[in-house]
């Protein structure tokens, strides 16, 4: 009597591009799942884990479960609106860059004529008290300014200016 196909011994795939590590396995004799996972600082598509593990010796035809590095995306953390200064809420970046989308529109007249003088904005980081960046608010809507100050836990505030303006705000982390 046969004892059936010989077991196999599973490759170790971990640290390559998923595509590559899909087809190890196809080759060995074994099966595949991935599951993508949001891990700051990795690369796109890269494979973090794998079950079982390496070396392992299991059927032909088992599936391997692989841990793909998801490509970095844009998450929205908070938002926030306001007349004149205001500030928003602390919030952690966990990506290497975020960014702030903001409108802004004037109420009434300006004091000048010509130009007026409304509102900036500034990135605070929280733990140094220092300020990461500052822009001026446009007259506008889809309006963005993109840090890359890194991982941390941020703030953002805003000067009124002269000029009596409404803004909102929304701040989002890339990983």
């Amino acid at each position: 009597l046969s004892a059936g196909p010989p077991p196999v011994q599973v490759p170790g795939v971990v640290g390559r591009q998923a595509a590559a590590a899909e087809g190890a396995l196809v080759s060995s004799g074994l099966r595949y799942h991935a599951a993508l996972l949001t891990v700051p600082g990795s690369t796109a598509g890269q494979v973090l884990r794998q079950s079982p593990a390496a070396q392992a010796t299991v059927p032909r035809g088992t599936t391997v479960t692989l841990s793909v590095a998801e490509a970095p995306r844009w998450r929205p953390l908070t938002s926030f609106s306001g007349v004149d200064d205001g500030h928003s809420v602390p919030f952690r970046i966990r990506g290497s860059e975020w960014r702030v989308g903001y409108s802004m529109s004037y109420q009434g007249t300006c004091l000048l004529l010509v130009t007026c003088l409304g509102p900036s904005a500034s990135a605070v980081n929280v733990q140094s008290s220092s300020t990461v960046d500052s822009f001026e608010l446009g007259e506008g809507s889809t309006e963005t300014h993109t840090f890359k100050s890194g991982p941390g836990l941020y703030r953002v505030d805003i000067e009124g200016g002269r000029d009596s303006a409404q803004w909102s705000m929304s701040v989002e982390d890339r990983y």
